[in-house]
């Protein structure tokens, strides 16, 4: 959805349906059925939702699925370290798959 030219999704967060702009997501990060959900605010939240179905939700924007438990938002990439590891702008080190490696690429390609 747009609204003003910013990209937003409808998302259940905690108790309340709430957008979020697009631009305001970092990661999401699976363990089971349910994936927790990092913002730019520093904070997370735990939806009910597997990361599947999240990653569909997304695939017209930039984010890139890059390992079994982790979507993340390219605009947030900052290095990718030693071709197995992607640092975040957050700080966070998320993995990278083998199988996914070349999504990496892919992007660092379109720059």
């Amino acid at each position: 959805m747009l609204k003003n030219g910013i990209k937003r999704i409808l998302i259940q967060l905690d108790n309340s349906m709430q957008f979020l702009s697009v631009e305001e997501i970092i990661h999401f990060e699976s363990k089971g059925s349910h994936t927790t959900i990092f913002l730019t605010n520093q904070s997370s939240h735990l939806l009910k939702k597997n990361i599947g179905t999240i990653e569909k939700a997304l695939e017209q924007y930039t984010f890139s699925r890059v390992h079994h438990s982790y979507l993340v938002n390219t605009q947030y990439i900052s290095k990718f370290l030693s071709g197995k590891d992607l640092l975040l702008k957050n700080g966070a080190v998320i993995p990278v798959s083998r199988r996914n490696k070349h999504k990496v690429v892919d992007v660092y390609d379109k720059f």
